[in-house]
């Protein structure tokens, strides 16, 4: 008998501890606008590293350092305080904004598709779109994986941004006549074989600005512009090495500045130079 109390006990033990580690979509409801605050989600309780969180109106105001698996952002706005907000998870982030901090995606997928970003923006995933939001802080992105990421959004960036195809392609494609706008300085690298391709309807990098080789090289792997726009005559240097590694620009290319290039294999298909 003692032995059938002790395992009914431990299967309602058991029981409590699944249902304490289960994960739980907490929605902001923002009765004041503290995050740390339990009545301010529903159902009430203070989101943790594996829940999912849904916002959807509101200011809800970062107080620490946090993590959550999943994040929906579809209205309001996020005041990350300065802090940092680590998403391990899925996202869906089609609306609002999120600013004064910095937002940290490391997960399978990051999908940008409307929500506004004030914040630093910061990337690892093995797959990563860029579907049309707008990026007023710093980005930082890196693709971990194989397989090709097809961006169709147009996008603007207005902070610096640093793209790093360390597997797999990378494609900035935006379409239906809109382009990416990058007002601010451009690295790209890559430390594997990755393929970074600038196509569809236009890459527009502002006057005075720059794009080059981030940190990491850029020695296998490909650098394609099929679409891209220079705006001002700010000389450009694009340095690849290896032995494999091409360089590639098509016919939709405008170079207004003096661009200097090195690599093993570099193709010209129809692009104009304006300068020497």
């Amino acid at each position: 008998m003692k032995k059938l109390i002790c395992l009914i006990s431990f299967i309602a033990l058991l029981g409590t501890y699944t249902n304490l580690n289960a994960q739980t979509t907490k929605t902001w409801v923002g009765i004041t606008s503290a995050w740390g605050t339990a009545s301010n989600w529903s159902p009430s309780g203070v989101p943790a590293s594996i829940d999912h969180i849904v916002i959807t109106s509101g200011t809800p105001l970062l107080d620490a350092n946090r993590s959550v698996k999943n994040i929906t952002v579809s209205g309001g706005t996020v005041n990350l305080n300065g802090f940092t907000l680590t998403i391990t998870g899925t996202t869906s982030l089609s609306a609002g904004t999120v600013n004064s901090g910095i937002i940290s995606f490391s997960n399978t997928t990051t999908t940008f598709s409307g929500t506004t970003f004030g914040s630093v923006v910061t990337v690892s995933a093995q797959n990563i779109n860029f579907n049309g939001s707008i990026f007023n802080g710093n980005v930082t992105a890196t693709k971990t994986a194989s397989g090709t990421n097809t961006s169709t959004g147009a996008n603007t960036f207005n902070g610096t941004l640093d793209l790093r195809v360390n597997a797999g392609e990378i494609a900035l494609n935006p379409s239906g006549g809109t382009k990416n706008a990058y007002n601010n300085n451009v690295q790209v690298s890559t430390t594997g074989s990755g393929i970074l391709g600038f196509g569809g309807t236009g890459n527009q990098l502002a006057s005075g600005k720059t794009i080059t080789i981030g940190s990491g090289g850029w020695a296998a792997g490909t650098l394609k512009f099929t679409a891209f726009e220079q705006l001002g005559t700010t000389a450009q240097t694009l340095t690849l090495t290896g032995t494999t590694t091409i360089l590639e620009f098509g016919s939709g290319n405008t170079w207004a500045g003096k661009l200097t290039v090195s690599a093993p294999i570099i193709k010209f298909n129809g692009a104009t130079f304006s300068k020497r």
